[in-house]
């Protein structure tokens, strides 16, 4: 008799949000946190971020480096995600010493990634992915637990969907109190959030439609 393999309900789970993370905005942001998380993995640059963590006196975070962010840990990617809301500024005055440094490689790399870290896209992106992180990762820890059952993880993952279907109802709303947020850490960074060039238009429409939008906020 054959038997039927199955994924284990917390493995099933991760490999859910995996495929819902296919926005191009979404993946972009991943890909420059994993990319800044790992370019502070020496310990000169590591040297460089405690440094302007340590210097940050309006800064109360206890942990003194980045946390890495892995393809499957949900957990991690949580705990990186919100470790970099908190060092942010830090984060971007430590990439902006070391792109002054002689070494050409090294330097060009932490000049890229402060740019990508300072647009309005990865701001956005960093705090809704927050948000929705902050309902994934109670679920992800217990579908984990070795005493749970189907029913019970069945009940844990309606009250995820209930929580998550509520952020979609208040969307508008909701989003209006990030991007509140995502335009106060613009302005201590320079930039212009409701600038107009920060919405993507394309001059011919074949891949993707044009989204109306009077503000950059609605877009």
């Amino acid at each position: 008799m054959k038997e039927l393999y199955v994924h284990c309900s917390s493995h099933s789970f991760k490999l859910g949000v995996s495929d819902v993370c296919s926005l191009q905005s979404v993946r972009n942001f991943v890909g420059t946190l994993k990319s800044t998380c790992d370019y502070f993995g020496t310990p000169k640059r590591q040297n460089v971020l405690k440094t302007e963590i340590l210097s940050d006196n309006n800064l109360s975070a206890k942990s003194h480096r980045l946390v890495k962010m892995y393809p499957t840990r949900w957990g991690e990617r949580h705990d990186s995600v919100i470790q970099c809301m908190d060092l942010l500024s830090p984060t971007v005055a430590a990439l902006e010493k070391i792109s002054e440094w002689e070494n050409g490689d090294t330097s060009s790399a932490a000049a890229r990634l402060k740019q990508s870290i300072c647009t309005v896209g990865f701001q956005v992106c960093l705090r809704v992915t927050a948000q929705v992180l902050s309902i994934c990762l109670p679920l992800s820890r217990q579908l984990q637990t070795k005493n749970l059952d189907l029913a019970g993880a069945l009940h844990r993952a309606a009250e995820a969907e209930e929580s998550l279907q509520h952020l979609s109802n208040e969307a508008d709303a909701g989003f209006r109190k990030i991007f509140n947020q995502v335009s106060k850490a613009c302005e201590d960074f320079g930039i212009d959030a409701n600038a107009a060039n920060t919405r993507r238009i394309s001059r011919r429409q074949v891949h993707r439609a044009n989204m109306p939008a009077e503000s950059v906020e609605e877009y």
